[in-house]
């Protein structure tokens, strides 16, 4: 998902939304639901990453995604987190 002026797109397997809304309010309501901010205008489902680097996220689709210095830490843990309780 990302913010183009007022706009939250929405990028799925299943076609790319858009929705007038805030990147802000958005990530309140998703926060729950396994999603990680990768910079400041972007935040990722932590089930599609592949890889993270520190410079980017790389997405099971091949994509690649900016990620901030800002978010690395956050993102790299909650990542790393996510693969321990998948293999239990």
């Amino acid at each position: 998902m990302d913010k183009i002026k007022n706009y939250v797109w929405f990028h799925t397997v299943n076609g790319t939304y858009k929705e007038r809304a805030t990147i802000e309010e958005k990530f309140a309501d998703l926060m729950s639901q396994n999603f990680v901010r990768t910079h400041i205008g972007c935040l990722v489902n932590l089930d599609y990453i592949f890889e993270v680097t520190p410079n980017s996220v790389l997405l099971d689709n091949g994509e690649s995604v900016v990620l901030s210095r800002k978010y690395y830490n956050e993102v790299n843990n909650r990542y790393y987190e996510s693969l321990v309780v998948d293999d239990d």
